[in-house]
């Protein structure tokens, strides 16, 4: 079960990316029919924006850590 969870916490910003752009497009185009075009450009923005998202790496407080190796005892 961890492989799935480091999977998810891994690429969750991305997947947000994606969803935060493809449901407000799909509302706006949905509205008259969307058109192969408007399926096009809803499925690219979406990609990029969650590519892009992606590139970035997680830093910051909230970071996942990894494996810090263990202290060395003073002398």
């Amino acid at each position: 079960m961890k492989g799935i969870v480091d999977f998810i916490n891994g690429h969750l910003k991305a997947m947000m990316a994606f969803l935060g752009t493809a449901v407000p497009l799909f509302f706006v185009f949905r509205v008259d029919g969307m058109t192969a075009g408007e399926w096009q450009t809803l499925i690219v923005t979406s990609l990029a924006a969650a590519g892009l998202t992606f590139s970035i790496p997680n830093t910051g407080p909230f970071a996942p850590k990894g494996d810090t190796p263990p202290a060395e005892p003073p002398a």
